[in-house]
């Protein structure tokens, strides 16, 4: 996946609005109130202000073969890491 945009920060695990889990896709924008926010689609949908430069980034957990894993090394599929091969990618914005 060339230019694929990977997560590589502490990954969140619940919705900064209404405290749900983090599953599989996360928000990482701008809100109406004004400070950014990690959120779940539906209060992205109530509380965001959009996606892209400036607005927000959509992530979705993905199979990435050979990237930066979020424990900062360069590994391949096979590695022991105990985020095995899932790992955030940038889907939007």
């Amino acid at each position: 996946m060339v230019g694929t945009k990977v997560w590589v920060g502490n990954v969140p695990t619940h919705c900064e609005f209404c405290r749900k889990a983090i599953d599989v896709v996360f928000i990482d924008g701008a809100t109406s109130r004004g400070p950014w926010a990690f959120m779940c689609v539906a209060c992205h949908a109530k509380h965001g202000c959009g996606l892209g430069m400036g607005q927000g980034q959509q992530y979705e957990k993905a199979y990435v073969p050979d990237t930066i894993c979020n424990c900062g090394a360069l590994r391949l599929h096979k590695d022991t890491c105990p985020s095995a091969a899932m790992h955030w990618v940038k889907v939007k914005g």
